[in-house]
């Protein structure tokens, strides 16, 4: 199974959380959770977590097509 979603970067400020991750959270009315959160929701759940991969690169540039 491949899950993908919007993951809170570990270590935020408040300022930085502030900032960035309430906009979008208020927009979509959810508590964004990071990567490693969820592997734990996972594994405590009897789940094996076989990979993660960052990939920032390749959605960078659907945020300048949603600005629009």
């Amino acid at each position: 199974m491949a899950i993908t979603d919007w993951f809170k970067k570990d270590g935020l400020t408040p300022r930085e959380h502030k900032r960035y991750l309430q906009p979008i959270e208020k927009g979509m009315l959810v508590q964004l959770h990071t990567m490693e959160m969820y592997q734990t929701l996972m594994k405590r759940n009897g789940w094996k977590v076989a990979r993660t991969e960052i990939r920032n690169e390749h959605c960078a540039k659907t945020w300048e097509l949603a600005w629009i």
